[in-house]
């Protein structure tokens, strides 16, 4: 995630307003406002570039989520370990 945005009208004109977070509420002086994510890995896109998306194009998974989700593998293995550790030990 390089950028997070709002876009939309301010006086007729045309705004982006940067934001410090995903969470971060739209200014309150846009007008029509639409949330952009600006996107980018060294993987996918050295050739193309960043990528603009709004947040509902895309599934954002943070890294806790990540997390938990391997943490039912990462427990059970951690137990065999810890069994396997043990039973050599002797």
């Amino acid at each position: 995630l390089q950028r997070v945005y709002w876009q939309g009208t301010i006086d007729e004109t045309v705004s982006r307003i940067d934001v410090d977070s995903l969470n971060a509420p739209s200014p309150p002086s846009l007008e029509m406002p639409t949330k952009y994510l600006v996107l980018y890995s060294p993987q996918y896109h050295e050739k193309s570039g960043a990528v603009v998306v709004r947040p509902d194009e895309v599934t954002i998974v943070t890294l806790m989520d990540e997390v938990l989700d391997s943490a039912w593998l990462a427990i059970p293995g951690l137990v065999w370990v810890v069994v396997a550790y043990n039973i050599y030990r002797r």
